[in-house]
Formats: C-alpha cells, sequence, structure tokens
C-alpha cells in the first residue's frame, strides 16, 4: 500500500515533521520579500532580496558613499551574474 500524507492530522513522525515544514515555509513565504542592511552613515549598505529592476534578485552592495556598486543576481533577462562598477557609478545604470 503506498504511503499516503494526510495534512490535516498528521499521526507519523514524518508526517509531522513535513506539516511543521510546510508551516515554516508559509511563514517565510509571509515575511519580507527585501531585507535592507543600514551601513555606519545610516544608509541602506547593502539590499538582499527583490532588487530595484524588473525581474531583478540577489544582493545589491552599496559603497561607503552609498551609491549601488555590485550585484550578484539575477538579471532582468533572467541569467544569474555579478556585475561591478567603477567607483561612484551607479551599478544600476547597466539596466
Amino acid at each position: 500500500m503506498p504511503y499516503r500524507f494526510n495534512p490535516v492530522n498528521p499521526g507519523t513522525p514524518l508526517e509531522s515533521a513535513i506539516a511543521a515544514f510546510n508551516n515554516n515555509f508559509a511563514q517565510l513565504d509571509q515575511e519580507a520579500a527585501v531585507k535592507v542592511i543600514n551601513g555606519s552613515s545610516g544608509n541602506p549598505a547593502i539590499i538582499s532580496g527583490e532588487l530595484p529592476y524588473e525581474g531583478g534578485y540577489g544582493g545589491l552592495y552599496h559603497d561607503a558613499d552609498g551609491v549601488p556598486s555590485i550585484i550578484i543576481g539575477i538579471d532582468p533577462d533572467g541569467v544569474v551574474n555579478i556585475h561591478a562598477a567603477n567607483d561612484g557609478v551607479n551599478v544600476l545604470g547597466l539596466f
């Protein structure tokens, strides 16, 4: 007889573990899609999650002056890349 998972009433340890995992993922889905870490100046230093361009997801790193300078993540065309700009140049200008 094949194993059947009952999400309403988990009885076995495996079913309980799966229900706990599903609950944890549901909680994560409700959290913010963007995390901002501010630098010592109070300005954003790192943005993680959805990035400020179409289809962007990953990490955006700012230089000491607050200029976005490095992207590690998904480009607007869906390709995962690392982009770094020269000092003082906004890397978002690539898109």
